[in-house]
């Protein structure tokens, strides 16, 4: 709500679909077929984990220095179909 109180609608819409990308961007990356590396595949399911922890804890603390949040963001959104 910090984001929607800060930056209005579109800004807050924004965010969500920054966030919305992100989570599937991981959703992609999780079901591919790992069959040979599955230390990968854990290591994107604790990426993905730690995301929404983060997001969990922007409901009750400040978005406005956690780097963290972007950085996950940013692994989330690097994914690239090979």
């Amino acid at each position: 709500l910090e984001v929607l109180s800060e930056s209005g609608i579109l800004g807050f819409s924004v965010f969500l679909l920054i966030i919305i990308f992100s989570l599937n961007g991981y959703r992609k990356m999780i079901t591919k077929d790992f069959s040979r590396n599955h230390i990968e595949k854990s290591l994107y399911i604790g990426f993905l984990t730690a995301l929404i922890a983060i997001l969990v804890d922007g409901i009750f603390h400040s978005f406005e220095s956690s780097y963290m949040l972007w950085f996950m963001i940013a692994i989330g959104l690097s994914y690239e179909k090979a």
